[in-house]
């Protein structure tokens, strides 16, 4: 969507794809399922995304996102992407405190099209359109780090994973959808290749983080067990073994531009973040995908218009050249022998069930792992050294996800802390930035925007609730 919208602006696009365009990532094995709305619905949606986000949403952005999302998901039809409006359309919240709401914005279905299975129904078309319309597409090239000069992104530093080829690409202005990092978890039901590459490119680059605590866990729904677990402070082993990491709710901040802190540095998807807060709705993942897809490309195609081509980029190519090169330096550890690593400890004591215990054991053994040499059996293979850019970067997310979770002394959303299974609006109604200054973290923390619903003060904000939109219950 991006791509399709700086192109109708009249610039030159690029799409660089780890994998396939349009075959890889969440979205092809999504649930089709795309949340909708009118203006009539509009207030309603904005509310119940509000009360289910644990009120950490950035309002001005959801603002945006209630009115886009009833253009741009019915747009899609012109691309070619089949869709109807789901029977029942009218859902609730199952078990929300006001009840069955009558004017909920429901939701698109993507239907089966000619040939194809389901859930390419929505990712294909849209390739084809932008192939139609000129955007270059280069897959099977995993980019490695942003360029940046003059304080703007101006491009990317990406690998050939076939040939190992290091290439430059100079650009005026940089689109990040590369989605979540749920498979730096051991327990994941995400496609192998959402390891959070987004997050480590922005972030070296300078662009800040918001949230990165926040990742949802299968099951979703709060249920009994998970409120037992919970409220008992230890970790039940029964749910943790059928558990998954599922969704990323943090990421790099954004504005209702879809314009990080990094100036010409745009993002987009489960890789941003500002809209969900603590939790989200069934069916938004995708529409938020979609309608800042839209407003990244189309903020970024104008951009690029007044702004210069800015170069002095060699230096920094050749740095990032050297840092791949020293990844297979020489070591013990293989690249998929640090990779298992990361996913062991995240899940173990970053998962579903958190504590401050927990978590520093977390930072300490992957801050071991991070600082480990690898060994790369055949340095000449692109795919050993592209597993190795992997390792080190899911590392460092993990990493991220843990400096930041420490700072939450709370049960939100889908965040759970054990040793706090409340959530704490006196002092942790705040979200937290990660800024990079000098090789370092540091941290700040600020009040979400609530421009148009301010939180309530006749009742507590509960902390767990069901997060999905559901069909009223038939009788019989």
């Amino acid at each position: 969507m991006a791509a399709l919208e700086a192109r109708k602006k009249g610039a030159e696009v690029l799409i660089l794809c780890k994998k396939e365009t349009a075959r890889s990532g969440c979205t092809p094995y999504a649930v089709t399922n795309i949340t909708r709305s009118t203006p009539e619905s509009e207030e309603e949606l904005f509310r119940q995304m509000v009360e289910v986000g644990g009120w950490l949403n950035d309002q001005e952005i959801l603002d945006v996102f209630v009115r886009e999302v009833a253009i741009v998901i019915p747009s899609l039809s012109e691309y070619g992407v089949p869709m109807t409006v789901a029977d029942g359309s009218h859902y609730h919240l199952e078990n929300y405190p006001r009840g069955p709401q009558p004017n909920l914005p429901g939701i698109f279905n993507v239907t089966p099209g000619p040939g194809r299975p389901l859930s390419f129904n929505l990712t294909l078309p849209l390739r084809e359109a932008a192939e139609r319309l000129g955007v270059r597409i280069m897959d099977g090239t995993t980019a490695t780090a942003i360029l940046v000069s003059d304080g703007c992104a101006a491009g990317a530093v990406a690998m050939n994973l076939s040939t190992g080829e290091i290439l430059q690409v100079s650009a005026k202005a940089v689109v990040v959808a590369t989605g979540g990092s749920a498979r730096i978890y051991e327990r994941s039901d995400n496609p192998v290749d959402l390891t959070g590459d987004g997050f480590f490119i922005a972030w070296q680059a300078g662009a800040d983080l918001i949230n990165m605590e926040m990742t949802a866990f299968n099951p979703l729904k709060i249920t009994d067990d998970v409120r037992a677990m919970i409220k008992s402070g230890k970790p039940d082993p029964k749910l943790l073994a059928v558990g998954r990491a599922h969704y990323n709710l943090g990421g790099i901040m954004t504005d209702i531009r879809a314009e990080s802190t990094l100036r010409n540095l745009y993002a987009a998807g489960e890789v941003a973040d500002g809209l969900l807060g603590a939790a989200r709705l069934g069916g938004t993942a995708l529409a938020d995908a979609l309608v800042f897809g839209v407003i990244a490309g189309r903020e970024a195609g104008q951009r690029v218009r007044g702004e210069p081509r800015r170069g002095g980029l060699a230096a920094q190519v050749e740095q990032e050249r050297e840092r791949i090169r020293l990844l297979a330096a020489g070591g013990e550890m293989t690249p998929m022998e640090l990779q298992k690593a990361v996913k062991s400890v995240m899940w173990e004591y970053a998962g579903m069930a958190k504590t401050e215990q927990s978590l520093n054991t977390a930072a300490r053994r992957l801050s071991e792992l991070s600082a480990q040499p690898m060994r790369v059996e055949t340095p000449a293979d692109p795919k050993a050294v592209g597993q190795a850019i992997e390792g080190r970067l899911m590392a460092a997310v993990g990493e991220l996800i843990t400096v930041s979770s420490l700072q939450r002394k709370e049960t939100r959303g889908q965040f759970w802390r054990l040793d706090h299974p409340e959530p704490d609006n006196a002092n942790y109604l705040l979200n937290i930035i990660m800024s990079h200054r000098d090789g370092s973290v540091t941290i700040r923390t600020k009040k979400p925007p609530m421009t148009r619903m301010p939180l309530p003060s006749a009742h507590p904000l509960v902390g767990c609730g069901c997060f999905n939109y559901l069909p009223p219950k038939k009788e019989g």
